[in-house]
């Protein structure tokens, strides 16, 4: 089949492509397999596709529509996917999700490592899916002129979108960045752009014990002329009193300079406790922001 780019093609989709992409082939001119590249799509999808873009080994598609849905598709749990660059399979039930992932793992230590035979173990899933990180990063940005909070558009890292929910760490995680967010834009208090060089905000880092129940939350801006600290602190450990442990955090970056980066506390204990049980043993933990846990 000749394609070009600008085609819209009818594709059906066989596997997944390492990163999540749907992988359909064609018959090229010279009888060879072509294949074709679409995200958001799940192996036995029958889709229309529109290329855009061309190799010469492969193409790259964006979803048109999907013309008969795979039995294995099921329907993203976050108002998010497509938008978000994080969860990327969360069209699949999370069981399929496990059986694709081992098979990337085996397919890259075949095809990229040289590997003949490989013997892996199954992956260990976790009891859910859900709500199991300890920390993230929320990313401050504007959304038609307002203050927005969430996480980077997918491959466009410059362009935060505003958001509503995320089922990665916990059910109060979302809602404290949703609430300063809110607070910062009562206060004019302008989200940092980088290539403006203009506003303060930059980051607000939400870390949990989840084995303690403690929670420390990290404003990061750009500069230390942030007069608001005091206000803030006072404010956010009234609205939410479960945290434990808060921070301000400036990051001054100067081109031909080193980054400086310069932590206060403001409110709460210094560190987050959370305790892992090995064994018989329990180990406790005093985590720091910057740490890595």
């Amino acid at each position: 089949m000749n394609i070009k780019k600008g085609d819209d093609v009818e594709l059906d989709i066989m596997d997944l492509a390492f990163g999540g992409a749907g992988v359909a082939k064609l018959k090229g001119e010279d009888g060879k397999d072509f294949v074709v590249f679409v995200e958001n799509t799940v192996p036995g999808d029958k889709i229309e596709a529109h290329i855009y873009r061309m190799k010469k080994q492969y193409a790259e598609g964006q979803l048109n529509k999907i013309i008969t849905p795979s039995p294995k598709r099921t329907t993203p749990r976050c108002k998010h996917f497509g938008v978000c660059g994080g969860c990327s399979m969360q069209f699949l039930n999370y069981e399929d999700q496990l059986a694709w992932k081992e098979k990337m793992v085996a397919d890259s230590l075949r095809q990229l490592g040289g590997f003949a035979n490989v013997n892996l173990m199954p992956i260990i899933g976790c009891d859910s899916p859900w709500f199991y990180r300890n920390k993230m990063e929320y990313s401050f940005g504007e959304v038609e002129n307002k203050c927005a909070i969430g996480f980077h558009l997918h491959k466009k890292f410059d362009r935060v979108f505003d958001m509503e929910e995320c089922f990665l760490e916990s059910e109060i995680s979302p809602k404290i960045a949703i609430r300063v967010k809110e607070w910062a834009a009562q206060n004019k208090i302008a989200p940092f752009n980088a290539f403006r060089s203009t506003g303060v905000l930059k980051n607000l880092i939400v870390r949990e014990g989840k084995n303690t129940g403690e929670i420390l939350v990290n404003l990061v801006t750009n500069s230390k002329e942030f007069k608001d600290s005091k206000i803030f602190s006072d404010w956010i450990m009234k609205a939410f009193p479960q945290i434990t442990s808060l921070y301000h955090t400036t990051v001054t970056v100067r081109k031909g300079h080193r980054t400086v980066v310069d932590e206060t506390h403001l409110a709460g204990k210094k560190t987050l406790t959370e305790k892992l049980k090995v064994g018989e043993h329990t180990l406790e933990f005093e985590i720091l922001p910057q740490a890595f846990f």
